[in-house]
């Protein structure tokens, strides 16, 4: 579920996207119209893609923090959160990994937090194991957080948590954080 403050916020980003591409375009027209719609046309692409990981994961542009109850919290280099409580619908996680194989810098981990998510449906299942098969291709560690006992229950017998591993299943964000630091921090060594 979006929140209206966020909703309000989206707007007014993508009111002044657009004012950019507008004026953008305006300035442009003086020198070549062809030129001007080219050129509008890139900016408003890069825009759309900047604007999508903004709402979805302002991690990956702005400082890397995120906010765990009345607690904020630094996500490690290398390492994004997509929180399924902010869309509506889990197809949003789909479209932000085919936003993410587009960018130059992917990150290392991903943590998908399915806070205040009480249960999930066999389709949205079937999308979570696509997803998690994508990024593992990608050579992308997935971790879930914030995954309550009955969502566990149902990531068991869909056969998710054994996939993905055990160990990549934690019940709250500051322990997925510590966690991560360490991996990360592995992995880095192991290529040096």
């Amino acid at each position: 579920m979006i929140l209206p403050g966020k909703y309000n916020s989206h707007i007014s980003g993508v009111l002044k996207d657009s004012l950019i591409i507008v004026l953008l375009f305006i300035s442009l027209c003086f020198i070549d119209v062809g030129a001007a719609a080219f050129v509008s046309v890139i900016t408003a692409a890069i825009l759309l893609i900047r604007r999508t990981i903004l709402d979805f994961d302002p991690a990956l542009i702005k400082q890397p923090h995120i906010r765990d109850n009345e607690k904020e919290l630094i996500v490690p280099k290398g390492a994004c959160v997509f929180d399924l409580s902010n869309v509506p619908s889990m197809e949003y996680l789909y479209k932000y990994i085919e936003v993410i194989r587009e960018m130059l810098v992917i990150p290392e981990v991903i943590i998908i937090r399915l806070k205040a998510i009480t249960s999930i449906n066999e389709y949205e299942l079937r999308i979570l194991n696509k997803v998690i098969l994508r990024l593992q291709r990608n050579k992308i560690t997935v971790i879930l957080s914030d995954v309550e006992t009955n969502v566990q229950e149902q990531l068991a017998v869909s056969g998710i948590e054994k996939f993905i591993g055990k160990e990549n299943i934690f019940l709250v964000i500051s322990d997925v954080l510590l966690s991560i630091e360490r991996l990360i921090s592995m992995g880095r060594k192991k290529r040096n």
